[in-house]
């Protein structure tokens, strides 16, 4: 079943079901079209938001395992520099996550 409420091309006509026509007027059809206009662009702002999440939710996961692994390397064993590392690694994964929650709004 598909939608009658825009006019098919040819003269601002469009069938009805039962057969009948529905002509809109030019004020209407400008108001449709900005109304559509007001829906397409909240769904590219939101598309947009979502994959601005995304990028910073991907490359915060991947820093943080870098620095992770990178951390574990260079303390070699030793407990004290491990724990100073780990530190400075939690302190990025900190502000990492406070800015993938910045998203929410």
């Amino acid at each position: 079943m598909s939608s009658n409420l825009i006019p098919q091309s040819g003269g601002g006509a469009s069938p009805q079901p039962g057969g009948g026509i529905s002509r809109f007027s030019k004020p209407e059809m400008r108001a449709m079209t900005r109304a559509q206009n007001v829906e397409v662009a909240r769904g590219l702002v939101t598309a947009t938001r979502i994959q601005a999440a995304g990028h910073v939710t991907a490359t915060a996961m991947h820093m943080t395992s870098m620095l992770s692994r990178e951390a574990a390397f260079l303390a070699d064993g030793d407990p004290q520099t491990a724990a100073r590392l780990n530190f400075i690694v939690d302190s990025f994964a900190d502000n990492a996550a406070w800015e993938v929650r910045q998203f929410r709004g």
